[in-house]
C-alpha cells in the first residue's frame, strides 16, 4: 500500500513538473517583460539599496600579498656548465609546486610562525576567533596560496601568497612570519636530507666494493676449472656446435635417401609396365632422370674409352630428344604438332641405332660360321669386330637401364651407411654437450651477478662524486621576489557591492515575475487566446463608444446605444462587427450557417451586445434576420430593442402563444426580435423540448438568418442544449474578465456536445461590474459576483414573488 502511494505521489510530482515546464515554454517573453518589468525594477532597486547599506556597515578587510620564486637547484651545473641550465631536469614540476603550496598552508608552519613571533595573542586575531577556534586555524582559513603569474606568465614557477584580516598592520606581520617559518623549514629539511644521503651512499659504496671483489674471485676460479672454451668474454660448448652440424648433415642425408628410394620405385614400376605392354627398349630410356643421364654418360665414358665417337654422339642426341619429348608432353599433350614431329625424329634415330646393332650381330654370326682353320687367318679382323660388337651391346637400352638400376641401388646403400654412421657420432656429441650445460648455466649466472654489482658500484661512485663536488647545489631556491607590504583594503568595495546587489535583485525580480506569470491565469492578448483554445479569432472588438445615438424611424422603437453598427456605422467599432459578419458569410458558403448561437464562458463577456450588433449588420445587407433571446434567466434583448417581454420564447415553447405573437419589429429595417418572455421555472427543460426544436425549424422557413442569444456556458447548461440545434456557435471572450482555465472549460463543453464552433470574438472592453440579481415568482435568477476574483458565479432560486424582479444596470 505504501509503495502504491509513493508511486502515485511520484507520478503527481512528475506531472506537476511537466506542467511547469510546458507553462514556461508557453510564456510570451515580450509580453512577460512588458507586464512584469515594474516588479523586476522594484527588486533591482531593492537589491541596489541593500548592497549600499551593506557597504556602509560591513567590516573592513585588508590583504597583504607576497610572491615566492620556486626553482630547483641543478646538481650537475658545475660539471656541464651553463649549457644544461635550461634542461628539463632543472625545472619544477607541477606536483612539486603543489607540495610547496601545501607546506605553506600546513598547520605546522602556521603554528610555528605564530608561536615563535608571539602573534597568536594579537587583539585583532583574538577578536575574530570563535569560542572553539584556534588562532592557527583562523589564519589558515584566511591564507590563500595560488601558483603562476598573470597573462603570458601564467605557467611561471612562482607561488602567490595572500592573507586577509581586519588589521592592515597585523596582515603584514603574520604573512612575514609565515614566509620566514616556511623558508626555515625547507633549509633544515634539505640540509638534514643531504647529510644523511652522503652517509648512506658511503656505506653502500663500501658494501658494494666488497661484494664486487668477492664476485670477481668466484668467477675467476670458475673459469680456471670449467671444461669450456672461451672466446674473449664468452664461453662456447664445442660439443653442442658439433651436434648441430651433425643434425643438419643427417637431415640432408635422409632427404637424399628418400629421393633415391622414391626414384628407384618409380623406375622399377615403369620398367615392369613397359615389359607388359611390349614397349620398345628405346622407350624405356624415357624413365631416366635428367641428372642421372649425366651420371650415366660419365660412367660409360670411363668404363668404355674405346667406344666410337659416332655411337656416343647418336646416343646423346637420342637422349636429348627423349628428354625434350617428356617436357613437351607435359606442356602440350601427345597430339601437338611439335610433339608429333619430335617423336618422328626419335623413331628415325632409334631405327638407325637398331640397324647398326643388327649389322654388327650379322657380321658376328658370319664370322663364327667359318671353319676352324680360317679362324687364325681372320683373328685380327675378328678382334676388331668384337670391339665394335661389345660397344654396341654396351650401348643398348636394356644395358643402360640395368646400369641405372644398379646405380640407384648403390646410392641407397651408401646413403644408409652414411646415416647410420652420422647417428652414432651425433649421439656421442649430444651426450658430451649435455655434460657441459651445467657449466654454461653457472658461467651465465656468475657473469650476470658480476655485471649487476659492477653497475651498482658505478652508480654509487658517480652519485658520491657529484655530491662531493657540488654540495652547495642541493635543495631548492625559494626567493621572495615580491616582499610583503602593508595590508590593502579589499572589502567591501562599492562597485562590487553594487554589482552583486543588482545581480541578485535582478535575479529575484525575474524569479518573482516568472512565478507571477505562471500563477496568472488571465489572457494577455488575442494571440494567447487563439493558442490556448485552438479556435480562429473572427474579430477583435474594441471598447464601445455609446455617446452617439441616432433616432429610430417613425413608429419603431429606439435602439440601445450599444448597437454601434446602427448608431455609428462608420466607426472603428462598427467595422469590427462587419468583419464578423463577413466571416460568417464566408463560412456560410461552405455549409449552412442560418442559425447562429452566441454564448460565452462567463457573464459580462459581451455576448448579447455582439449578437445584437451582428444581427443589425446582417439586416443592413437586406436579409431578413430574427434575433431570439434564449437566456430565460437573465433576458436582455427586449431592453436593447425596446420591445415587449410579456410574450416571448417561453410563451411559444410552452404553447401559450403563437410565434407571430412573440415576434416584434425593431427600429432596424429587416430585423425582428423575439424576447425571452416570462421567466419559467424550468428553462433548460423548455429548451430541450420538442416544441423548441419545431419552432426553430419553422422559423428557418421565414428568415434568412436566426441569431440566438444564450446564457454563459459555465453558469448553466442552456447554451450547450441550444448548440445542438444551431448551425454555428460563436464564443465571446473578454481578456479582462475570463481566465484561461474557464475559457478552456467552456470550449470543451461545446466540443463534448459536438457543437459547430465557428470561432471567437475577442472583447477587450471593460464595462464595469456585472453584478446584478433577478427575481420573480417561483422563477430562477443568477447573480454574478466578480467571477474572475472570487471564482464564484452561479444561478440560484430566489423566491416565489414574481413582482420582485428588479432591473439592474447591466453590461453586455
Amino acid at each position: 500500500m505504501s509503495a502504491t502511494i509513493d508511486s502515485s505521489g511520484t507520478e503527481q510530482n512528475a506531472a506537476k513538473g511537466m506542467a511547469a515546464m510546458l507553462a514556461l515554454n508557453d510564456i510570451d517573453y515580450r509580453g512577460y517583460l512588458r507586464r512584469r518589468w515594474p516588479l523586476m525594477a522594484v527588486f533591482l532597486v531593492l537589491g541596489i539599496a541593500l548592497s549600499v547599506v551593506y557597504w556602509s556597515v560591513a567590516r573592513l578587510k585588508y590583504e597583504s600579498k607576497a610572491q615566492i620564486l620556486i626553482m630547483k637547484k641543478d646538481a650537475k651545473l658545475p660539471t656541464r656548465g651553463a649549457e644544461g641550465a635550461g634542461e628539463e631536469d632543472a625545472n619544477v614540476g607541477e606536483d612539486l609546486l603543489a607540495t610547496h603550496m601545501q607546506i605553506l598552508h600546513s598547520p605546522a608552519i602556521v603554528r610555528s610562525a605564530l608561536l615563535e613571533n608571539g602573534l597568536d595573542e594579537l587583539p585583532s586575531i583574538v577578536a575574530e576567533l570563535n569560542p572553539d577556534e584556534k588562532a592557527d586555524q583562523y589564519v589558515i582559513d584566511h591564507l590563500y596560496v595560488t601558483r603562476g603569474g598573470l597573462g603570458q606568465a601564467r605557467t611561471a614557477h612562482v607561488l602567490n601568497v595572500a592573507f586577509r584580516h581586519t588589521s592592515d598592520e597585523d596582515c603584514e606581520l603574520i604573512l612575514n612570519a609565515i614566509i620566514d617559518s616556511y623558508q626555515k623549514f625547507l633549509n633544515e629539511t634539505f640540509q638534514d636530507v643531504s647529510t644523511e644521503a652522503v652517509s648512506l651512499i658511503m656505506q653502500a659504496k663500501d658494501e658494494l666494493g666488497r661484494d664486487l671483489d668477492k664476485a670477481e674471485d668466484n668467477y675467476r676460479a670458475f673459469r680456471e676449472g670449467a671444461p669450456l672454451l672461451w672466446d674473449g668474454e664468452k664461453s662456447e660448448n664445442v660439443h653442442r656446435n658439433a651436434f648441430k652440424l651433425l643434425q643438419e648433415e643427417l637431415a640432408e642425408q635422409r632427404m637424399r635417401y628418400a629421393a633415391a628410394e622414391s626414384r628407384l620405385q618409380v623406375v622399377e614400376a615403369g620398367l615392369e609396365d613397359m615389359r607388359r605392354s611390349g614397349t620398345s627398349e628405346f622407350e624405356q630410356l624415357a624413365l631416366l632422370d635428367e641428372l642421372d643421364v649425366e651420371r650415366l654418360k660419365m660412367f660409360f665414358e670411363v668404363d668404355a674409352p674405346t667406344r666410337t665417337e659416332s655411337s656416343r654422339a647418336e646416343f646423346d642426341q637420342l637422349m636429348r630428344m627423349m628428354m625434350r619429348e617428356r617436357s613437351l608432353l607435359l606442356e602440350y599433350g601427345a597430339e601437338h604438332p611439335t610433339v608429333r614431329e619430335l617423336r618422328h625424329h626419335i623413331n628415325v634415330a632409334q631405327g638407325m641405332l637398331s640397324q647398326k646393332s643388327g649389322f654388327i650381330d650379322d657380321h658376328k654370326n658370319r664370322k663364327f660360321g667359318k671353319s676352324q682353320n680360317a679362324a687364325d687367318q681372320g683373328s685380327k679382323q675378328s678382334d676388331a669386330g668384337s670391339d665394335e660388337q661389345d660397344d654396341a651391346e654396351d650401348m643398348s637400352p636394356s644395358a643402360i637401364m640395368q646400369v641405372y638400376l644398379r646405380l640407384l641401388n648403390s646410392d641407397l646403400t651408401a646413403t644408409i651407411k652414411r646415416i647410420e654412421r652420422l647417428e652414432v657420432v651425433a649421439e656421442t656429441e649430444r651426450e658430451a654437450a649435455q655434460k657441459l650445460v651445467s657449466y654454461e648455466l653457472r658461467d651465465e649466472a656468475l657473469q650476470k651477478n658480476l655485471e649487476r654489482k659492477q653497475d651498482l658500484f658505478d652508480m654509487v661512485i658517480e652519485r658520491l662524486r657529484e655530491i662531493n663536488i657540488v654540495k652547495e647545489y642541493n635543495g631548492f631556491v625559494t626567493e621572495v621576489i615580491e616582499p610583503v607590504e602593508l595590508g590593502e583594503q579589499v572589502w567591501p568595495r562599492l562597485i562590487w557591492c553594487l554589482l552583486i546587489g543588482s545581480t541578485l535583485g535582478l535575479l529575484a525580480g525575474v524569479g518573482a515575475g516568472t512565478v507571477a506569470e505562471l500563477r496568472d491565469q488571465t489572457f494577455h492578448g488575442p494571440e494567447e487566446i487563439r493558442q490556448s483554445l485552438g479556435l480562429p479569432i473572427l474579430t477583435h472588438v474594441p471598447r464601445l463608444d455609446t455617446s452617439t445615438v441616432l433616432p429610430s424611424p417613425e413608429g419603431l422603437p429606439p435602439v440601445d446605444p450599444t448597437i454601434v453598427v446602427y448608431h455609428q456605422p462608420r466607426s472603428r467599432e462598427a467595422e469590427a462587427f462587419r468583419a464578423l459578419r463577413t466571416s460568417i458569410f464566408f463560412s456560410a458558403r461552405e455549409a449552412t450557417r442560418q442559425v447562429l448561437e452566441f454564448t460565452s464562458a462567463n457573464p459580462g463577456d459581451g455576448k448579447t451586445t455582439t449578437a445584437c450588433n451582428l444581427a443589425v449588420g446582417i439586416a443592413q445587407t437586406g436579409r431578413k434576420v430574427l434575433i431570439i433571446d434564449c437566456d430565460m434567466r437573465r433576458p436582455r434583448i427586449h431592453e436593447v430593442f425596446r420591445i415587449g417581454s410579456e410574450v416571448g420564447l417561453s410563451s411559444v415553447v410552452a404553447g401559450a402563444a403563437e410565434p407571430p405573437d412573440a415576434i416584434h419589429a425593431t427600429g432596424v429595417v429587416n430585423l425582428s426580435a423575439m424576447a425571452a418572455g416570462p421567466i419559467p421555472e424550468n428553462p433548460a427543460e423548455l429548451l430541450t423540448s420538442a416544441p423548441f426544436g419545431q419552432l426553430i425549424g419553422a422559423l428557418r422557413q421565414q428568415f434568412d438568418f436566426i441569431v440566438l442569444d444564450t446564457p454563459p456556458l459555465l453558469a448553466v447548461a442552456d447554451a450547450s442544449i441550444v448548440a445542438q440545434l444551431a448551425d454555428g456557435v460563436v464564443m465571446t471572450v473578454r481578456t479582462t474578465n475570463d481566465s484561461r482555465p474557464q475559457a478552456i472549460e467552456a470550449k470543451e463543453l461545446l466540443t463534448r456536445v459536438d457543437a459547430k464552433v465557428l470561432g471567437l470574438v475577442v472583447n477587450v472592453a471593460d464595462e464595469g461590474s456585472a453584478g446584478y440579481s433577478i427575481m420573480h415568482g417561483k422563477g430562477y435568477g443568477y447573480q454574478h459576483t466578480a467571477y474572475g476574483s472570487k471564482k464564484n458565479a452561479g444561478y440560484y432560486h430566489v423566491g416565489p414573488d414574481k413582482k420582485s424582479r428588479k432591473a439592474a444596470g447591466r453590461t453586455s
